[in-house]
């Protein structure tokens, strides 16, 4: 199983938070101006640790962890100067145990739970004391849950037990147990805490408190839904609650009645869409421990509030993106830590479950932008690139990236190439693939349609309401000459292969969608899918596609439509305002984003296109290195696939990096001509209307859109 490490460093320089409460922004918080006050972030030095299973603070400069270095058993560590230095505490050997939770008690001893894993065929889940010298294990404790992944002590001494989607409270003198439900919530890491004898727990809009001496139970609204990757702290006076999670971090009172955001999610190491958060502390001066985790490795940090420091950075950048991008979010992020004087802002044209069409938003920005008010950055996703060249709305990039050209995938940099100019870069791309056996003369969407015609024992899962939306990428980018006009004759052809496939899916009644390369790599290993067909977005899902192979005695993989070359789907596209305020800001955000260390972040958004950060991937583990393992069933079956994965060969990662980097057709990227096609060829996989009725309209539509 892959564990990552994180170097634990303490880093001197702090980065600067705006403390922006619930209020009716003025003139005085915006940047440039003589509002004050705001959060310091502070990298805390931390153990080297694989797993962390309690932290917790006994005094203000004195912390307690229960963790497991990689390859070690678990082990106790305590600071006692505010997390510069840990020693290890000297209690009782904890080999041989594999622990699920625990929680110390205030002398720094500690309770754990842990698997008795002696006998394979009968395992039990114990608790157990733990001091310096023994581990005495409670015999008087009910049968804990294989979903114990949490406790907390109570002010009384009684343990509070995580079991998942309820937690056991027990009396540890008369061993009585009572068991609390949670409404709608799940318990995760972070997400409860304990003051007094009362537990608090967060769950959805609200913060549920178990008062455990009576039963009783209250709620507190929440101004933002809290999910998994939240953790909740007590106001040292009793007189609120803090928690945090991607949207940032946030205060408040025990009634509901008055709450306020402390720390900007989009501005804090925590809120990072690689992070999540797994325990908030509020120390008794003030201020704030987050531990996160962050791909695959644990840090902290320390947010200190600074009332003489700058409440916002001096200089703002806004980017736009039609949707909102995982991506960019992350490299936003760790820009505001390079450069902590600019505070970037990202507009979403279209938010998740808004009314508002692709058409609507960007008719919109186009209206901003003939009145001079349009963002910095351009998100160019599913905008009218070409129509922006043309119209001069995109700065020339060449001047600013063409230093770092050479580090880059040049057919995919090279995408948005306008004679001498460069107007757009991707900085992820993707590469759909087709893996299986017998796959070597299938070379287009024709061929392929075929060859599933011969294999109808074996689903597709592709239902027929998925399936332009999953071939439109490796279609459309054939749809249109080199002039631009519609090709009305690929796009007859690809629709009537795509029609006979609807048929194919329709006759599968129970066609189950599976459109992940990782779960189709499974089906199709216990030959329950006719191929792997779809988009290699992360390198590391080599690893299952290849295992996929061993476990079959065979197979290849290529590029998706071979016939063309394949395909490669640009993502995360940057281009820069031609008219915009802050082009220096602008061009440093860009090259940021193309950066090696920026770009190695694995976010299911599209591989690289830096080619150092590809190597970085492809070498992070040693080949044949165990990835873990999993299992799939369709919905109307009992059956499961399951799949161990292994990391690959030198040769086989470097042979898919050589694949993507020689493919030179990319998808199409217009949103609103996307829009049209799915919703005309909607009633053609239904079967009611013609090819040639969906040809004829999509042609009208889509040159009267061309010619606006």
């Amino acid at each position: 199983m892959r564990i990552l490490k994180l170097a634990a460093v303490l880093v001197s320089c702090c980065l600067l938070f705006a403390s922006c409460g619930s209020r009716v922004e003025s003139d005085s918080d915006k940047p440039g101006t003589n509002a004050t006050g705001r959060y310091l972030e502070e990298k805390v030095n931390f153990p080297n640790l694989a797993n962390i299973y309690a932290l917790q603070q006994a005094a203000p400069d004195i912390y307690y962890v229960l963790g497991q270095q990689e390859g070690d058993p678990a082990g106790a560590w305590c600071s006692q100067d505010g997390g510069v230095s840990w020693r290890t505490t000297g209690h009782a050997d904890l080999s041989g145990l594999e622990i699920l939770s625990a929680a110390f008690t205030p002398d720094g001893n500690f309770y754990i739970t842990f698997a008795d894993i002696s006998d394979p065929e009968n395992v039990t889940f114990q608790c157990a004391f733990v001091d310096e010298n023994n581990i005495t294990v409670i015999q008087d404790i009910p049968e804990l849950s294989e979903f114990n992944s949490g406790m907390v002590l109570t002010e009384s001494g009684d343990l509070l037990i995580d079991n998942g989607f309820s937690f056991t409270q027990v009396n540890l003198e008369t061993g009585r147990a009572t068991q609390y439900e949670l409404s709608e919530g799940q318990l995760f890491p972070g997400n409860y805490t304990v003051f007094g004898d009362k537990m608090a727990v967060c769950e959805g809009s609200h913060i549920t408190v178990f008062d455990t001496s009576n039963g009783d139970t209250d709620t507190v609204k929440l101004p933002t839904e809290a999910g998994m990757g939240t953790a909740i702290a007590v106001q040292e006076d009793g007189s609120g609650f803090f928690y945090c999670n991607r949207d940032g971090l946030y205060r408040v009172t025990m009634d509901g009645a008055i709450a306020e955001q402390l720390i900007d999610g989009a501005l804090a190491g925590f809120g990072m869409p690689s992070a999540t958060a797994m325990k908030l502390l509020a120390c008794q001066d003030g201020s704030f421990l987050v531990l996160s985790m962050e791909q695959g490795a644990y840090q902290v940090q320390r947010y200190v509030y600074e009332p003489d420091i700058a409440r916002e950075p001096s200089h703002e950048l806004t980017v736009f993106s039609l949707r909102d991008d995982v991506y960019i979010r992350q490299v936003i992020g760790l820009f505001q830590r390079e450069y902590p004087d600019v505070m970037v802002r990202l507009q979403v044209g279209l938010p998740e479950n808004t009314a508002v069409t692709a058409n609507d938003a960007i008719r919109a920005l186009s209206t901003e932008l003939l009145a001079d008010k349009g963002p910095d950055v351009f998100v160019l996703d599913g905008l009218p690139v070409d129509s922006y060249i043309q119209k001069g709305v995109l700065l020339d990039l060449k001047p600013s990236l063409e230093s770092i050209m050479d580090d880059l995938l040049p057919n995919v940099a090279n995408v948005y190439r306008s004679g001498d100019s460069l107007y757009a870069i991707p900085t992820r791309v993707s590469m759909p693939v087709l893996g299986g056996i017998g796959i070597e003369g299938i070379g287009s969407l024709h061929d392929f349609v075929a060859y599933v015609e011969t294999q109808q024992e074996q689903r597709i899962g592709l239902p027929k309401e998925i399936l332009m939306e999953q071939f439109y990428p490796v279609c459309a980018a054939n749809w249109f000459k080199a002039d631009g006009t519609l090709d009305v004759a690929a796009l007859s052809s690809d629709l009537t292969d795509l029609e006979r496939l609807a048929q194919i899916s329709d006759s599968q009644q129970y066609n189950h969608a599976v459109t992940d390369i990782y779960q189709q790599s499974m089906f199709w290993s216990g030959e329950g899918l006719a191929a792997i067909f779809g988009r290699l977005d992360r390198l590391e899902n080599t690893a299952e596609i290849f295992s996929a192979f061993d476990v079959r005695g065979g197979g290849s993989i290529k590029p998706f439509p071979a016939s063309s070359g394949g395909c490669i789907i640009p993502s995360s596209v940057l281009g820069v305002n031609a008219s915009g305020k802050q082009a220096e800001a602008s061009l440093d955000f860009v090259r940021f984003a193309l950066e090696a260390e920026i770009q190695k972040s694995s976010l299911r958004t599209g591989m690289p296109v830096n080619k150092t950060a590809l190597e970085i991937i492809a070498g992070s583990e040693e080949p044949g290195a165990a990835m873990g393992g999993g299992s799939v069933s369709f919905n109307d079956t009992p059956e499961e696939y399951e799949l161990v994965s292994y990391w690959p060969t030198d040769e086989q990662i470097h042979g898919i990096i050589e694949m993507l980097a020689s493919v030179d057709t990319a998808a199409h990227h217009n949103e609103i001509i996307r829009q049209m096609v799915l919703d005309e060829t909607a009633e053609l996989f239904s079967g009611n209307r013609t090819v040639a009725d969906v040809v004829e309209a999509l042609s009208q539509k889509i040159e009267r859109y061309l010619q606006e």
